[in-house]
């Protein structure tokens, strides 16, 4: 017998001449494959929006679609994040509630009327019976949609782009899981009253991957208070600020976050979130609305309008205006 034969698996054995040494060749080759190291794999569109996050405004500007591209989809529905995704959105915010059967599904208000062809609370509801309605669009009309569950809306996002649940930290024990089964928690944003610190503290075994953001609000008295706790470590990649006018107290927060390298999330839903600015306003003179919110530090911005946005932020007016790209700091 030949000493390779000991080496070799019986139907290698029974082939003979040069397809016996090609058979043994092609055994080599697999065998030495499988020792090598794996190839790393290209990280995912997700994960690209990521690390622009966390890397702080000088990455550049983020948007954020107010309950997905509602002007053109149904609001908090799978078209609605698809469309996102396909302009190139970098976060879709969507809001959760919960069955009366415990599922979690998309919707913002505590009632199905507004936004579906059917009536009740989410809450006293299966999902079945709510499965029975369609999604109105943002005209009121009908469309052939239904409400999608949480986990629809996360396997559609998967690798794609990022999400703000709202509402989520609310349910955090019981969305944990489904980000864990989908494998998107590192894509994920949740919004709460609390800092960084106590929120980790709240969940028995911490956030994981979720990307936890601070709510400071200066429609609430000790709004700057809250500011300098949530600056001090553990600090978020992003806070969320909510103020009805520009004044010393919310510029002097913006500055203290923006040199700690932590980026400003602003809402541009209505006048009184975001200063003053809102999308409707921005239609006019977008410089003079999204163009100063830019100016003023904001690098995260939530709107209603996305593809009016997105224009002005590609354009040449809006890099005139950031800090990051003139290399300065205005407040």
């Amino acid at each position: 017998m030949h000493s390779d034969c000991r080496f070799t698996s019986p139907s290698l054995r029974a082939i003979r001449g040069p397809r016996r040494v090609a058979a043994l060749a092609l055994t080599f080759l697999l065998s030495a494959g499988s020792l090598l190291p794996a190839t790393p794999t290209a990280p995912t569109q997700a994960e690209q929006l990521r690390s622009m996050l966390t890397e702080g405004a000088s990455a550049g500007v983020m948007l954020m679609a107010h309950r997905g591209d509602w002007r053109h989809h149904p609001e908090n529905s799978l078209p609605g994040i698809l469309s996102c995704i396909e302009l190139g959105l970098e976060i879709v915010e969507i809001d959760v509630q919960r069955t009366k059967d415990g599922v979690l599904i998309l919707m913002h208000d505590d009632t199905i009327d507004r936004t579906t062809t059917g009536r009740g609370q989410v809450r006293e509801l299966t999902l079945a019976q709510i499965r029975a309605a369609r999604l109105r669009d943002g005209s009121g009309a009908e469309t052939r949609h239904p409400v999608p569950t949480l986990r629809e809306a996360l396997l559609m996002a998967r690798g794609r782009v990022l999400l703000m649940i709202d509402k989520g930290y609310q349910h955090f024990r019981e969305v944990a899981p489904l980000l864990t089964e989908t494998g998107t928690a590192g894509q994920v944003l949740m919004n709460g009253a609390d800092s960084l610190a106590d929120a980790t503290r709240a969940q028995e075994g911490g956030l994981g991957k979720v990307l936890y953001v601070p709510k400071v609000d200066f429609r609430k008295p000790q709004a700057a208070e809250f500011a300098r706790i949530c600056a001090a470590p553990p600090r978020p990649a992003v806070v969320e600020l909510i103020f009805p006018e520009w004044n010393p107290s919310v510029a002097a927060a913006v500055l203290q976050f923006r040199r700690l390298g932590v980026r400003i999330w602003v809402n541009l839903l209505r006048p009184d979130l975001g200063g003053g600015a809102s999308d409707d306003l921005a239609l006019v003179n977008p410089d003079l609305v999204y163009g100063l919110l830019l100016e003023r530090g904001a690098s995260v911005l939530q709107t209603d309008r996305p593809r009016e946005l997105r224009a002005y932020v590609a354009s040449p007016l809006a890099t005139r205006r950031r800090p990051e790209d003139r290399g300065g700091e205005r407040n």
